[in-house]
């Protein structure tokens, strides 16, 4: 490496985990990859480069599925440009047809595959981002909320402790259950009292 060691850059520049635990080899080759462009041109990297490495470097909780429906969205207000997802592509019923997308992605079934091919389009791995995209100008990165899953609603500090919002993982049923101690109560209103 030639300029700034990529060593001395500060924790947010290197950006989360040192290294992935993941023990798929198709995503370790990709990180892998990402992670030689990177170290290639510390200087001058694209931030796309580093936001890509950065999300095959992170649990699978940090990158969620996205559906076919969210990516035609997203596009529809862009007049041009190719979908990247570093997440799993999957189908949604709600939509049948879309304009032609060429698309970039991490894993997708079988199902949003041979829907994207009825309208049209293709569906491509990471390494071939410049294949398909042609210059990094022209991939537009889309990702969903992990924030928006139904069990995010019990992440964070324990339940009961000082500002914890989480919910508790028991039955509601027993007699001694977890309690959320900092829930808002409700607003009663009583009309007697006047």
């Amino acid at each position: 490496m030639s300029g700034v060691n990529y060593k001395t850059l500060p924790f947010s520049a290197k950006g989360g985990a040192k290294a992935s635990k993941s023990k798929n080899t198709s995503i370790l080759s990709l990180q892998a990859f990402f992670k030689q462009i990177i170290d290639a041109s510390v200087e001058n990297c694209p931030v796309l480069i580093r936001q890509i490495e950065k999300k095959l470097r992170t649990t699978r909780r940090a990158r969620p599925v996205v559906k076919i429906s969210k990516i035609v969205s997203e596009m529809s207000s862009k007049d041009k440009g190719v979908p990247l997802i570093v997440a799993k592509v999957l189908d949604d019923e709600t939509i049948m047809q879309f304009p032609a997308l060429n698309i970039v992605a991490l894993q997708w079934s079988k199902s949003v595959q041979k829907k994207i091919e009825a309208n049209g389009g293709s569906i491509s791995t990471l390494d071939q981002f410049l294949k398909v995209a042609g210059s990094l100008e022209n991939l537009v990165l889309i990702a969903e909320d992990p924030s928006k899953r139904k069990s995010a609603k019990y992440w964070g500090l324990a339940p009961g402790e000082k500002h914890s919002e989480a919910y508790p993982r028991a039955n509601n049923k027993i007699k001694n259950r977890e309690k959320r101690l900092n829930a808002k109560k409700p607003m009663v209103f009583d009309a007697d009292s006047d």
